[in-house]
């Protein structure tokens, strides 16, 4: 029997993705290339955020909804199927890796120092195999349960750091880096929307897909949101010099509340954030580049890979980064010429040949 998630959960996937690791990196990030202007590029990556949504769905539809996979062979024909296949695997390898090396060192060296990054990378790999073998239903609705509470501690981040703004630290508006505030946009969507191609290797089990457009929107569009508002409180309360500097601009900013000296430090209210939806952003990751596996190798099931991918993805992780302070540098570089390459180039070279041969039958 085939697994099925309802549009709700879609949605609720979507939202958790495009938080993962964006909601960390980005402020910084954002904030190197466009300084004071950091929130506007935030808001133009939305906007874009929702054609690229919009282009990905109609691509789907255009294949006939029907397995990626089995798109890609419609599209390339099975040899060319199999390399364009094994190109988007490869993506999608390379960001379940790097989201467990982030994982691991944000926790060790944030939450639990003196914890080798290592031990916490391999208990989270553990946890994110036995969520795979329960398959994509169990870690929807996992997202679903932990949904509230995600969306209850990002209110709380909120409003606890809200006496902190000051409003003149965004100003003046756009009067200087007005080419930054545009080129800026090409990494940030590369860590949030772009991403969002993975998605497409598990929209045919969506139950509705008459309206999955409109779901994948509404989850795009609230992540958008969520790491605008993350980037626009950065500023205003840390200020742009102290966000680019750090690391992790939003877990600063959980440090920065002090109500009536009374709840003071919360930032595990941001390790909570984040940590579940980074590991439910791998979980995707994962299950997709099993189901991938198991489409070219004409596997049963799915299931036979995970534990191989496993090893493979732990030895990537262990040798792949040598710590998360890299990856900033790795995103700005590397990642976007690969994201473009695969979220971009390939997913619009399918797209015309599979116009081209509707039209010619």
């Amino acid at each position: 029997m085939k697994e099925k998630i309802n549009l709700r959960q879609f949605m609720i996937l979507i939202f958790i993705n495009l938080l993962g690791t964006a909601v960390i990196f980005l402020p910084s990030i954002a904030t190197n290339f466009a300084k004071a202007d950091s929130w506007i590029t935030m808001v133009i990556t939305v906007v874009i955020g929702c054609f690229v949504i919009c282009w990905y769905t109609t691509l789907f539809i255009e294949g006939g909804k029907q397995n990626f996979f089995v798109i890609i062979e419609q599209g390339f024909g099975r040899k060319g199927g199999f390399i364009f296949g094994f190109l988007f695997l490869s993506y999608v390898f390379l960001n379940a890796v790097a989201n467990l090396i982030t994982i691991g060192d944000f926790v060790s060296v944030q939450v639990l120092m003196g914890t080798p990054s290592k031990v916490i990378t391999f208990i989270v790999l553990c946890t994110a195999v036995v969520g795979v073998r329960y398959g994509l239903e169990v870690i929807a609705r996992s997202a679903e349960f932990f949904f509230s509470f995600i969306v209850i501690s990002i209110i709380l981040l909120f409003l606890f750091v809200s006496p902190k703004i000051d409003i003149q630290n965004v100003f003046p508006v756009f009067q200087m880096n007005q080419a930054s505030t545009f080129v800026g946009i090409i990494p940030i969507l590369t860590l949030t929307y772009l991403e969002l191609i993975i998605f497409l290797g598990i929209m045919e089990q969506v139950s509705n897909k008459e309206k999955l457009m409109r779901g994948y929107l509404i989850g795009g569009i609230m992540g958008g949101i969520v790491i605008f508002v993350v980037t626009f409180l950065c500023i205003c309360v840390l200020g742009v010099d102290a966000t680019i500097r750090q690391t992790y601009p939003i877990y600063v900013l959980g440090q920065k509340i002090s109500l009536a000296d009374f709840i003071q430090r919360i930032e595990g209210i941001v390790a909570f954030i984040w940590f579940f939806t980074n590991f439910f952003k791998i979980c995707i990751s994962y299950i997709v580049l099993a189901k991938g596996l198991q489409h070219f190798f004409r596997f049963k099931s799915y299931k036979i890979f995970i534990v191989p991918l496993a090893f493979l993805i732990f030895y990537a992780a262990y040798e792949g980064f040598k710590n998360s302070y890299y990856i900033p540098e790795f995103i700005n570089s590397t990642y976007v010429v690969i994201s473009y390459i695969i979220a971009v180039i390939i997913p619009l070279l399918l797209h015309l040949s599979l116009i081209i041969k509707k039209l010619k039958r």
